[in-house]
């Protein structure tokens, strides 16, 4: 295993591709949200965070060498700084891991927050929240805590391995609304979102340098909600999509001009662009109305995910930067039976010498 460049625009590309991938899914969500294509995405997307956390060359990569883009685009980073031994792509690597490895400390710093911080307000004693968790009984069988927080925030889950609701103490929500609320929580706790959450928050961290992870970080917030609220209208008996797109719609309000947040808590009920409000409430009411998408579509999205995880995890791109040392003081070069061999394209004869690309020719 090592450390290079490979991995990381490899990681690069990949999320580029992803980042359209996921912008044309969530804006033509229809189409897309089948409940198995939803689960091949998410594994799909579960190894590539974990390949993007990773980001060196394992011992099962296969690299492709660019013998002639990728060392002149990346020819700077090979060189000295000012008169030393020290090149800059080691100052490069420095940097990146030095600010990677603040940024996750700060994350888990968070976390161990917020669970300090919502102790202080677990309920469990009001004829309210007895009733709340005995609704919601059928749907996780296991103990919830539910926090009633003093802020105008929205609605949200966190704990990895036990959840935690998080709820306004604002009386702003009647028990039925409550209700709507917490399953939607507890469905992103059972699907298990919140590891699908942390899996690209810590990809954030790691890729901080790179613009196309926190584009796909907002779309994929986005991309669970959906799936999430595609879930519940096709499995909660008797869901009413109006009532809940007004909660939706209600929660949006109540929180638009309040900036606070809860440290560590990753999906909350209502997102705060625009945009991405306009497009799930458009979802939620027109939801019933559509087919499950075709066969052949499902196919394609299943196939395009899969490539893209087997690329990413077994293709890295390399620059190779090797050059040849001279036989004698003409500076020249000697290439015989013994050592070389000609590759021709059709068009063009592409020379090889000890294994290596030395020059292209248009004829011998």
């Amino acid at each position: 295993m090592s450390l290079s460049f490979g991995p990381f625009l490899a990681c690069f590309i990949i999320t580029a591709f992803l980042t359209l991938y996921l912008h044309f899914i969530i804006y033509h969500p229809h189409y897309f949200f089948d409940s198995k294509l939803t689960k091949i995405f998410a594994i799909g997307i579960c190894i590539i965070f974990i390949r993007m956390i990773i980001p060196i060359n394992l011992p099962f990569t296969y690299t492709i060498y660019s013998y002639n883009y990728l060392p002149e685009l990346l020819d700077f980073a090979t060189h000295p700084v000012l008169n030393t031994n020290i090149r800059i792509d080691l100052i490069l690597l420095i940097v990146w891991f030095t600010v990677a490895i603040f940024l996750l400390l700060r994350l888990m710093y968070h976390y161990h927050r917020i669970k300090q911080y919502l102790s202080l307000y677990y309920v469990s004693d009001t004829d309210s929240c007895r009733q709340l968790k005995t609704h919601l009984h059928p749907y996780y069988k296991k103990s919830i805590e539910i926090a009633m927080i003093p802020q105008t925030v929205s609605p949200s889950v966190t704990g990895f391995f036990h959840p935690i609701i998080i709820l306004p103490d604002n009386n702003c929500y009647n028990d039925e609304e409550r209700f709507y609320i917490c399953i939607h929580e507890i469905t992103h706790y059972t699907r298990h979102h919140l590891w699908l959450s942390l899996l690209m928050e810590i990809v954030c961290r790691i890729h901080w340098w790179n613009p196309f992870v926190h584009l796909m970080k907002k779309d994929f917030s986005l991309f669970l909600e959906l799936s999430n609220d595609s879930f519940l209208i096709r499995n909660i008996p008797g869901f009413n999509t109006i009532d809940y797109a007004d909660i939706v719609l209600k929660t949006a309000k109540t929180t638009q001009n309040n900036k606070k947040s809860i440290p560590g808590s990753l999906l909350c009920f209502s997102l705060d662009s625009a945009t991405s409000l306009k497009t799930r409430i458009h979802f939620i009411l027109d939801n019933q109305e559509k087919q499950f998408m075709h066969k052949a579509i499902a196919f394609l999205c299943a196939c395009i995910i899969s490539i893209s995880m087997l690329l990413s995890v077994f293709v890295v791109p390399e620059a190779n930067f090797e050059t040849f040392i001279p036989n004698d003081e003409t500076m020249g070069y000697s290439i015989s039976a013994d050592n070389a061999y000609i590759i021709d394209t059709g068009s063009t004869y592409q020379i090889y010498v000890d294994g290596n690309f030395f020059v292209e020719l248009d004829e011998i």
